[in-house]
């Protein structure tokens, strides 16, 4: 009877058991159903915005496209891409110098009795430049030239008594080294007296003068500095890398910012021996002719030294390149329409650029307005002052 009892108990309590799982169980797909529904609820959000998203781009890239075609003509200019030689340039700064230059000092010193030059003249070899006070020089050249006469006369004197036998050859040598003597301190006074005048030792240009008439020059002072301005030097220096591309004698060109209307010519006339370590640079010296006497000392110069030569190369002017992060870009002319293309710059050199891929001969690009052009403009082409209209689509 207790047995049965017991049993009882126990199967309501399974019962409870078993209905709350089956609730469990409900809830826990309720719940997935919700996320599902969620999941579903964003990925139409999702799709929704896209789809705005791209309406509103095309949109915007038609009115964009519709824009341009209503915009009035851009005037541009246009060159045809062609097949050139491309001439590749190592490029270098330097400064001009002369190719001689003195700072003029006296040997002697003296009371300076007329200055011969102004500043800033130009001078040949052999100009006088400076006279001192030359009473004293000219009085003891005068006082040796009388001893020398005396002392010649006493050795010819002595010299034809010794062939007649009367006088002894101890007396003519004593003559004659006194006559030796006094034609030494003549020429030691006639050199004295032409230092008195200080002469320029080669052409060129004074600089300023440093000394007044009536004013006291020590011996070695300076008073003033001549420069040689043709040739001039150019000096500059080159990466170590490039030494093999150039050689003694090798023309290079050069521009000076002072006339950037004419172009020069330089020949190098020598190169270092030797690279500095620290910057693994070499000096490099240059001649440039200066016949008209326009480049002064210190000019500021930009070389130019040729390195490669490509005489088959698609090149373009700078001028049209256009750039747009990483892209270099050109606008190419079809049907009087601007068109972007994107290009590959192999290399350039401040005038052309070398084109490695993107463009072919016989196209036409814009070089000249292009700021005033988007892709799909129609443009009106401008040629030798004249307005050229392309064919309209």
């Amino acid at each position: 009877m207790n047995i049965i009892l017991e049993k009882n108990k126990e199967k309501p309590i399974f019962i409870n058991k078993l209905r709350k799982d089956r609730m469990n169980l409900k809830i826990e797909k309720n719940k997935s159903t919700v996320w599902i529904s969620i999941a579903l609820l964003q990925f139409l959000v999702i799709l929704g915005l896209g789809y705005y998203f791209l309406k509103n781009q095309f949109k915007s890239i038609d009115v964009a496209a519709q824009t341009a075609r209503k915009l009035p003509a851009a005037q541009v200019e246009t060159v045809f891409v062609h097949k050139g030689t491309y001439q590749k340039y190592i490029s270098a700064v330097g400064s001009l110098k002369a190719s001689e230059t003195v700072k003029l000092a006296s040997q002697e010193g003296g009371i300076v009795e007329k200055v011969l030059f102004k500043s800033g003249q130009k001078v040949a070899q052999g100009d006088p430049l400076l006279q001192f006070e030359k009473a004293e020089a000219e009085a003891r050249l005068n006082e040796t030239l009388s001893k020398f006469r005396t002392a010649k006369s006493m050795y010819e004197r002595s010299k034809a008594l010794y062939e007649r036998k009367i006088e002894t050859l101890s007396k003519l040598e004593e003559a004659e080294n006194a006559y030796r003597v006094a034609a030494a301190n003549v020429e030691i006074n006639r050199l004295r007296l032409e230092k008195t005048t200080v002469r320029a030792p080669f052409d060129g240009f004074l600089g300023l003068k440093e000394i007044s008439p009536g004013g006291y020059l020590k011996p070695g002072q300076d008073f003033v500095t001549l420069d040689k301005t043709d040739p001039m030097y150019l000096d500059f220096m080159l990466n170590e890398k490039h030494v093999s591309t150039i050689t003694v004698g090798q023309e290079i060109m050069v521009e000076i910012d002072g006339f950037p209307q004419n172009d020069y010519t330089a020949i190098i006339e020598s190169i270092e021996p030797s690279a500095d370590a620290t910057g693994h640079t070499i000096r490099v010296r240059a001649e440039l002719p200066n016949a008209n006497q326009e480049l002064r000392s210190g000019f500021f110069a930009r070389i130019k030294i040729p390195e490669f030569q490509d005489d088959s190369a698609i090149i373009i002017p700078e001028s049209a390149l256009e750039n747009s992060g990483n892209q270099d870009y050109v606008f190419i002319v079809v049907d009087g329409v601007a068109r972007q293309a994107p290009i590959e710059v192999a290399s350039r050199n401040g005038q052309v650029a070398k084109i490695s891929r993107g463009l072919r001969p016989g196209q036409v690009i814009i070089v000249s307005g292009q700021k005033r052009v988007a892709n799909g403009v129609k443009v009106l082409v401008r040629s030798r002052g004249t307005i050229q209209k392309y064919k309209q689509t």
